[in-house]
């Protein structure tokens, strides 16, 4: 199922980060890797499968949220995705 098929209402309730989900994001290090993460973490909560990796698959409505959340520009994401840990 494709996220355009969630409302906006949906994705916020789905992919709205706990105080523990921030903890676990900002573990991370670089900005690349946290928006990686927590877009990931919130993919799998919304679509029930993980992101397919090559390409990178990038829903913009979730990434748009989630890289508001974090204050973190969603075009970093682009980084994340050539990683060699993220492939």
């Amino acid at each position: 199922m494709s996220a355009n098929h969630f409302s906006n209402a949906q994705i916020v309730t789905n992919a709205q980060f706990s105080t523990a989900d921030i903890a676990l994001i900002e573990k991370r290090r670089e900005p690349a890797t946290r928006l990686g993460f927590a877009y990931q973490l919130a993919f799998v909560r919304i679509m029930q499968r993980f992101p397919i990796r090559e390409p990178f698959e990038i829903e913009s409505r979730l990434l748009t949220y989630i890289s508001l959340q974090l204050n973190i520009s969603a075009d970093v994401i682009q980084a994340y995705g050539l990683r060699v840990q993220t492939k």
